[in-house]
């Protein structure tokens, strides 16, 4: 568009006023996602955490991904070498799981 618009002042100015526009809602945007996804307080670092998986709507394929789902967490706590704990698990006749809850922390007492 700005190629289309170098002979145009108005519209050059124009889109030149949106791409500042579009900057700054995108600066503000990341700093939003970041300040969402980042602790609150720096003890939280360190803190345990309690992981809930629910099969939902899908019937048995949804429990199966639900059961793998399950098993990749667990594996992934594990090479992190974090404990995993499950502390609630409500299979199906198929292998696949309803629900499920998984404590995740560290061996040193927190999750980081």
């Amino acid at each position: 568009l700005m190629e289309e618009a170098k002979d145009h002042e108005d519209v050059r100015v124009e889109c030149e006023g949106e791409l500042k526009r579009i900057g700054k809602d995108a600066e503000a945007l990341a700093a939003a996602v970041i300040d969402a996804v980042l602790p609150r307080d720096d003890d939280d670092y360190g803190a345990d955490a309690v992981l809930e998986i629910r099969a939902g709507t899908g019937g048995d394929e949804a429990g199966l991904f639900a059961s793998e789902l399950l098993a990749a967490y667990e594996k992934a706590a594990k090479d992190r070498g974090w404990n995993a704990e499950t502390l609630s698990r409500d299979n199906t006749s198929i292998g696949g799981i309803k629900d499920a809850a998984l404590s995740i922390g560290s061996s040193k007492g927190g999750g980081g």
